[in-house]
């Protein structure tokens, strides 16, 4: 699937194909809705114009959500699990179904949030 993906996307590299055109530019005996690979995902669907702009928008959010779970031990879960699921996207459809786009923004604003405010503080009883 990596391999005809890339392929196909290597005739319009530029532009790529538009968003969701594995299903109907790449068949390897079947049709996929994507390719389980945010970066062909990002290339075939905008070309290496959009996927830059879309790695770069990606790229700052990351950062940003780094520095902060960085900042407090009790948002390093949310980082862990943010990382997981970023990770995951490399091998599955993670930026394809909103379901895991959705938990993904959650994860990004909780961590942007919570490190623009102070949190109080628990004290040992």
């Amino acid at each position: 699937m990596w391999a005809a993906t890339f392929s196909r996307w290597l005739d319009s590299p530029l532009l790529g194909w538009g968003s969701g055109s594995t299903f109907w530019e790449v068949y390897t005996g079947w049709t996929h809705t994507q390719p389980h690979n945010v970066l062909l995902q990002f290339l075939i669907s905008w070309g290496v114009l959009g996927a830059a702009g879309g790695l770069w928008l990606l790229g700052r959010a990351t950062m940003a959500a780094h520095r902060a779970g960085q900042a407090d031990p009790q948002r390093l879960a949310l980082l862990a699990m943010l990382y997981a699921l970023l990770f995951q996207s490399l091998f599955e459809g993670m930026l394809h179904y909103p379901r895991f786009i959705t938990a993904i923004i959650v994860l990004f604003a909780l961590l942007h949030t919570s490190a623009t405010r102070s949190l109080p503080q628990r004290t040992a009883d």
